[in-house]
């Protein structure tokens, strides 16, 4: 702010510029960089049923998935790898599902899941991750079915199962 001053007996005017200093609130530490980045939840059929959005940041990993409409989760895994090889895999290159690393059963069934996944044993040396989202939904009719993020197969043809990579934000 800038102030113009008059002395009340002599009458010399002065100036003065004045800085304020205000309380700034700060979610996360100035060093920390985020990434944030979604992709369509798919059910068998191609159809989208709901989203996965994943937020990279200095020290975690966070998937959040979420339905549309009626579909609700039944059950929720997810795995974080560097590479290919991080991903529990059968020799055929099937995800083995009973292996994903995160997982849990929604009893009630739910709208929405969050997984937050420590980047400490991940090598973050390529620049990218590479995350796979597997569910199991109940539909509006109480259908079951399963649904992946959608991404690269693991394998082609015959398996559904898809993984996408995020890329590491600058460390420095």
């Amino acid at each position: 702010m800038h102030f113009a001053l008059r002395h009340p007996s002599s009458g010399v005017r002065a100036a003065m510029t004045v800085f304020l200093a205000l309380p700034v609130a700060i979610s996360a530490p100035l060093t920390a960089q985020t990434s944030d980045v979604c992709r369509d939840l798919v059910a068998s059929q191609l159809e989208t049923v709901g989203e996965v959005c994943v937020t990279f940041s200095d020290e975690d990993v966070k998937v959040l998935i979420t339905t549309m409409g009626e579909v609700r989760l039944l059950e929720t895994r997810v795995a974080v790898a560097s590479d290919l090889g991080g991903f529990p895999l059968s020799e055929s290159g099937v995800p083995k599902l009973g292996l994903f690393p995160h997982s849990t059963t929604h009893q009630p069934p739910a709208s929405s899941a969050s997984y937050q996944i420590s980047v400490a044993a991940l090598d973050l040396t390529s620049g990218e991750i590479l995350i796979s989202v597997q569910a199991s939904l109940l539909d509006g009719s109480q259908v079951e079915h399963g649904a992946w993020s959608v991404g690269t197969r693991f394998r082609e043809p015959g398996n559904p199962g898809t993984y996408f990579s995020i890329p590491v934000p600058d460390r420095r």
